[in-house]
């Protein structure tokens, strides 16, 4: 809050269902009259039969934003620019593209001319427009627009892996699991003064590591950064401000969302 600083100590154990912490503390080809380009019409038909796909399961499979209703778990979709990654016995090719438009629980990866035909595979998230498929940042620094707005957790940390096997129709089916942890805020006072004032960032202390750039394999983040290691996080929360005038939890209000390391973390909260 401006002109005001809240602290709060809290020891939490986080893993990647900790969705719900409280610390108030998954061609069309067009032709001009009668001419029709044969040689490119065949070049389509070429690229169509290189191209595998691999589809995300049944719900709650997607991922990179999230709805959520205090004391429940979130419900995760995929967005635009998510990119999905195949290991292809160590190497690890990324999709060249997708079927998402807009927000969706389910999605289509394609992947051209990549030559995967085994029955299963490792795949996994990385965070939007990731460019490595093995490696996950967490975000020192985190930015969310609106108040309950999840969209910035893909590029924020936000992961998920799974193996996707093959069905009768060739298309590579997986479930994601989210292996990054949620912290939910849910401020509130009954303090006249807060009531003034606005929300503009969180900082999020530990004793330990909680962001950088982690490892990331089938079992998960590794349990310490390989670089770029930090002990604190900041939320920055809108561009100016979140409303502190509620009295009681609002999540519609004020409900904030940052991505952090799991494990066990001694945890110092400033609003």
């Amino acid at each position: 809050m401006k002109n005001n600083k809240k602290t709060v100590k809290s020891m939490k154990k986080l893993n990647a269902k900790s969705c719900s912490l409280i610390i108030i503390a998954g061609l069309a080809t067009a032709c001009s009259g009668e001419y029709v380009n044969k040689e490119k019409e065949n070049k389509v038909l070429e690229e169509s039969k290189e191209t595998t796909t691999f589809q995300s399961g049944i719900i709650p499979s997607a991922r990179t934003s999230m709805e959520h209703i205090k004391g429940g778990k979130g419900k995760f979709f995929w967005e635009a620019e998510d990119i999905l990654w195949v290991d292809n016995g160590g190497n690890l090719i990324s999709s060249t593209s997708s079927s998402i438009t807009e927000k969706t629980t389910r999605a289509k990866f394609f992947f051209t001319g990549s030559g995967l035909t085994a029955q299963s595979y490792p795949v996994y998230y990385t965070g939007k427009n990731s460019t490595k498929g093995n490696e996950v940042t967490i975000a020192a620094v985190q930015k969310q627009s609106a108040p309950n707005k999840t969209e910035h957790l893909g590029v924020s940390g936000d992961c998920g892996t799974d193996f996707a096997f093959k069905d009768k129709n060739g298309i590579y089916n997986f479930q994601l699991k989210h292996k990054a942890a949620y912290l939910c805020f849910l401020p509130h006072s009954t303090n006249a003064y807060i009531h003034r004032s606005k929300l503009i960032k969180i900082e999020i202390e530990a004793e330990d590591n909680i962001a950088g750039s982690y490892s990331f394999t089938t079992n998960g983040l590794s349990s310490a950064p390989v670089s770029g290691g930090t002990k604190t996080i900041t939320l920055i929360t809108g561009s100016d401000g979140f409303p502190g005038t509620n009295t009681d939890t609002d999540i519609d209000k004020n409900g904030a969302y940052a991505v952090i390391a799991p494990g066990t973390h001694k945890l110092t909260i400033r609003y």
